[in-house]
């Protein structure tokens, strides 16, 4: 799979391991939206979810290895 670029415009500071759900997916109470972790998906379905949602409506867990 080629390359996907992501432009995070509002990174969010809420804690994840303080928020209600599975290791998959879990609720944040400050926004009230759920936020999805990538590395529980696979890339094919990361890029999917990515795609398919609207503008603005998609919190991400997102981890990365600094280089």
């Amino acid at each position: 799979m080629p390359p996907f670029r992501l432009n995070i415009a509002k990174p969010c500071s809420e804690d994840w391991n303080s928020m209600q759900g599975s290791d998959k997916q879990r609720h944040c109470s400050s926004c009230a939206h759920d936020v999805v972790a990538l590395a529980e998906m696979t890339p094919e379905d990361a890029v999917a979810l990515v795609r398919k949602a609207r503008p603005h409506s998609l919190c991400l867990r997102i981890e990365h290895d600094e280089d």
